[in-house]
């Protein structure tokens, strides 16, 4: 062969080989494809082997836990609650200031735990806001509770029976807390409130209690009160459950359901995220 003619073969000798070279990898990837596609059918499992579907979110819970301020070593059980947490403390109490600064060092929601006028002749405490009292010195009390309390975002009211019935002294009440910003959680101790229609006529962010998990104050009871706040946020997206900072059975049933719960796909919440929500009453209390 000349050396002219050399040159001239070049291209042809390239094209041959490219040829060899994409004929090779169509052979190989098609003989990958079936040898995978064999291994399905051989191992019928192997087409089932996929990621676990992420589990369905459920409804939203929040707990409160009222009478703060009473027994601050008690108080302690509940803060080491690993999921969010609002503390209502009673206003006026020797533990009151102690118990409001353990709450927001811990991270939880401060809240008023407001005295009303219950139906009975009940004591509800020291501060109680009064049917009997004129508008102005019911809205001078309702200021000087959150004032004593540095750092509240709400409110809900203690006993109140009678109170939370009364539209004039709910407008007293609500309108004080609408002059701080603060939203009002209705405990609903009586199903004639009229919380939740003052609240709406002011604008006030409103929340009601769907659950009382310690009107019996064993275990078993507890848990199945957990069971109706479950359903409670299921069927409306959310419930707010309300226990008492006295009851200790609660403070170990809430640390032991903590797993469970975000296992089944529940998630617990700030009252401040839930106000949007209605929960209906579920028993009435004083």
């Amino acid at each position: 062969m000349t050396k002219s003619g050399f040159p001239k073969i070049l291209p042809g000798i390239f094209l041959v080989f490219t040829v060899i070279v994409v004929s090779g990898l169509t052979v190989h990837l098609f003989v990958s494809r079936h040898r995978g596609e064999a291994a399905s059918v051989a191992d019928p499992k192997a087409r089932n082997r996929e990621e676990p579907a992420p589990r369905p979110a459920r409804g939203r819970l929040a707990v409160v836990i009222d009478d703060g301020g009473y027994d601050n070593r008690a108080l302690d059980d509940f803060l080491r609650f690993p999921g969010p947490l609002a503390v209502s403390v009673l206003p006026g109490l020797p533990g009151s200031g102690e118990a409001a600064e353990k709450i927001r060092a811990a991270g939880k929601e401060l809240l008023l735990h407001l005295p009303m006028e219950a139906l009975g002749g009940e004591d509800p405490g020291p501060g109680a806001v009064l049917g009997g009292m004129d508008d102005e010195t019911a809205r001078k009390l309702v200021v000087s509770h959150i004032a004593s309390l540095p750092g509240v975002v709400g409110a809900n009211n203690h006993m109140g029976s009678r109170g939370t019935a009364d539209p004039r002294l709910m407008s007293v009440v609500l309108g004080a807390l609408k002059e701080k910003s603060m939203f009002f959680l209705d405990s609903r101790t009586t199903p004639s409130s009229v919380g939740r229609r003052v609240a709406e006529s002011l604008g006030l962010p409103f929340l009601e209690r769907g659950v009382f998990l310690d009107n019996e104050t064993d275990k078993a009871s507890i848990r199945e009160a957990l069971t109706r706040g479950k359903t409670l946020a299921d069927t409306r997206g959310h419930a707010v459950m309300i226990g008492h900072v006295w009851c200790s059975e609660l403070a170990e049933v809430l640390l032991e359901v903590y797993p469970e719960l975000l296992d089944e796909g529940y998630r617990f919440y700030p009252l401040t995220e839930l106000l949007q929500g209605d929960s209906p009453d579920d028993g009435a209390g004083n």
